[in-house]
């Protein structure tokens, strides 16, 4: 068998570097910036940073990205319950005189995929 007879073409694939294993399916990948899964993975790197900016609202926060990533853990998060829950995050950071280029950063990804 060729190689080209090995290899298939998956169209507007989300997924990058992806690699695809015989017998039962096994597809690994890396999250992509502009999805669910790479909003997760960012709102999981700044998890601590953001709940530090938001100084005595931390837990707050903390509480609001715990809601996230559930959403954003299931096969069709709900757009309003990321928007808002993201705009409560920015609003205790902010009011607590934090900024960050992560809070940029995570919100220009949810705008994108969720709107404003």
């Amino acid at each position: 068998m060729s190689e080209e007879n090995r290899s298939i073409t998956i169209k507007n694939s989300k997924l990058k570097k992806a690699k695809i294993a015989g017998g039962d399916i096994n597809i690994f990948g890396q999250a992509r910036e502009g999805t669910a899964a790479g909003l997760r993975a960012e709102l999981r790197r700044h998890r601590d940073e953001l709940v530090g900016l938001a100084g005595d609202k931390g837990r707050r926060v903390e509480d609001r990205l715990d809601e996230i990533d559930e959403e954003l853990g299931k096969p069709k998060p709900d757009p309003e319950t990321v928007r808002v829950g993201w705009k409560s995050v920015a609003a205790a950071i902010t009011g607590a005189g934090g900024a960050a280029e992560s809070l940029t950063k995570i919100a220009e990804l949810v705008r994108s995929l969720f709107g404003s």
